[in-house]
């Protein structure tokens, strides 16, 4: 397990793809920079996603220069952080009811690139509220 740590993506990424290296990995409270291309199809994937479980929100960095495409999926994030930083310099997709980047608690967001989006969908979503769901209750 990566915890702590930084993780550079410098090769294609299928998250179609259980046997995927990137989707063999866990990663706990780090950094990742990508600077390939991450894909995905299915609903409710996320390429770059991490929760910050320390101080400083510098520890979670998600950087992406490469590119993300989600295609045909639903309920899918690019980006996902929790007071942390976010940097997108690239292009990243999302299809329908998706967020290209969401963040939350305190998360620095930053985009020079460029974000598509499908129908109800939203580019970039931040909230310090966090809404719990009637399981977590």
């Amino acid at each position: 397990m990566l915890y702590h740590s930084h993780l550079n993506v410098d090769n294609a990424v299928n998250l179609d793809n259980t046997n995927d290296p990137y989707n063999l990995m866990e990663i706990s409270s780090s950094s990742i920079t990508n600077n390939s291309t991450i894909t995905g199809t299915q609903a409710g994937q996320i390429a770059l996603a991490q929760a910050n479980d320390t101080t400083p929100k510098s520890v979670v960095t998600l950087t992406n220069n490469g590119t993300i495409t989600f295609i045909w999926s639903k309920f899918s994030w690019n980006f996902f952080a929790k007071n942390g930083i976010v940097k997108n310099t690239n292009d990243i997709t999302v299809e329908n009811s998706s967020s290209g980047i969401y963040g939350l608690n305190n998360t620095e967001i930053s985009n020079t690139g460029t974000i598509t989006t499908g129908g109800s969908s939203t580019g970039i979503f931040y909230s310090d509220i966090e809404k719990k769901t009637q399981l977590e209750m």
